[in-house]
């Protein structure tokens, strides 16, 4: 129903809400130059997720429940909120996107770290931005390139995101989760872009 998914789409909205304000926080723990740098597009994009996370529960609050559910729309299965064993994987990805982030710096230049970094945001978007951050502070790449490798790691997880909210989801959440993360995307693309060129 269209009440049915504004409340898991809000809270799938919030939850990735999280992800701009986790990326601040590691950044600013590996490279304080990258966060400078970064933080402004970041808050850009979070506060208008922000006000579409809350335009979407608000309109789940107000719409009357009348659509009869698709049947083909899956049912959401409760898990665990913590677990060691994603913690593991999440180790292992950003040591793994460290390695291959540095590894294509050497081989192919900056263009090497942000395929990497697009690579890593596949399974985590933290890992390629973290990875991306470390080179920088070790200035085997430059902020800007760091900066670009952050864009990247958010878009393939955002690809990643998209693609969950489809299959786990069903039609009508994808495309209203979809929807909602376009403008934000768009806005802190806008805004990274200008710290890219403008510095």
């Amino acid at each position: 129903t269209v009440a049915g998914v504004r409340a898991p789409l809000a809270g799938a909205l919030l939850a990735s809400l999280a992800t701009f304000v986790q990326l601040l926080v590691v950044i600013g723990l590996v490279d304080v130059e990258v966060l400078r740098r970064l933080w402004l597009p970041v808050l850009a994009g979070l506060l208008v997720l922000l006000v579409v996370a809350a335009l979407v529960y608000r309109g789940a609050s107000i719409v009357p429940d009348q659509d009869p559910a698709e049947p083909d729309e899956p049912q959401p299965i409760p898990g665990r909120p913590f677990a060691l064993r994603p913690a593991l994987i999440l180790a292992a990805v950003l040591t793994g996107a460290l390695l291959v982030g540095r590894w294509g710096a050497e081989v192919l230049g900056p263009r090497g770290a942000v395929l990497a970094a697009f690579a890593a945001g596949l399974a985590d978007a933290h890992a390629g931005s973290v990875a991306a951050a470390s080179l920088a502070a070790k200035g085997d790449i430059t902020v800007d390139t760091a900066l670009i490798s952050v864009a990247a790691a958010l878009g393939s997880n955002l690809i990643v995101k998209t693609v969950l909210a489809f299959t786990a989801g069903g039609r009508r959440f994808g495309i209203g989760f979809l929807a909602a993360m376009a403008v934000p995307s768009l806005v802190f693309g806008a805004a990274l872009t200008a710290a890219v060129v403008y510095g």
